[in-house]
């Protein structure tokens, strides 16, 4: 996902209407049309339905439209100075792009990235070393009432073994 399909989508959640986003953001139609199909294709899932030029949420598009706002207007609050983001390396290349493209939009704040190791993030955050971490979902049960969180996305994991292995028979 980059920032412009996060912006794109965004703007068409705002209106709810593809010409309207477009006109918008001084694109065409069928640009904001597209960048929102890669955007679905990308995900995996509809992130609109569209029936007689109307425009309305799928469950996937309103939870990607609740979460991106969050996570733009936590940036846009920072005004200027720095904000530290503590990551784990699995994440690096699927967050790497659209902060990258939030950072060009905001020159006036600093973005530095830690790589931790997950387990790590929780107390990093606790004790003011990083502004936003990034956890695994398994890790909010040993949150305490001074951390907030938010779901950003879903990710599925899988195990693979060798067709030849013999747990490959295995449930």
């Amino acid at each position: 996902m980059t920032f412009e399909q996060l912006e794109y989508f965004l703007t068409t959640a705002k209106y709810m209407n593809l010409s309207k986003a477009a006109a918008e953001l001084f694109i065409s139609h069928s640009a904001i049309s597209k960048s929102i199909s890669a955007l679905e294709e990308e995900l995996g899932t509809r992130l609109f339905v569209r029936k007689n030029n109307v425009l309305t949420f799928t469950p996937s598009g309103e939870y990607l439209q609740k979460q991106s706002a969050y996570l733009l207007q936590l940036i846009e609050n920072s005004i200027s100075g720095t904000i530290t983001w503590s990551i784990p390396a699995i994440f690096e290349t699927k967050l790497f792009s659209t902060i990258t493209k939030m950072g060009q939009m905001h020159p006036e704040i600093n973005f530095i990235f830690n790589s931790e190791d997950p387990l790590l993030i929780l107390q990093t955050i606790k004790n003011n070393r990083a502004d936003i971490g990034i956890v695994f979902s398994y890790q909010l049960d040993e949150l305490d009432q001074d951390i907030e969180y938010r779901y950003l996305f879903k990710d599925a994991f899988c195990a693979i073994v060798n067709a030849q292995h013999p747990l490959a028979s295995r449930e």
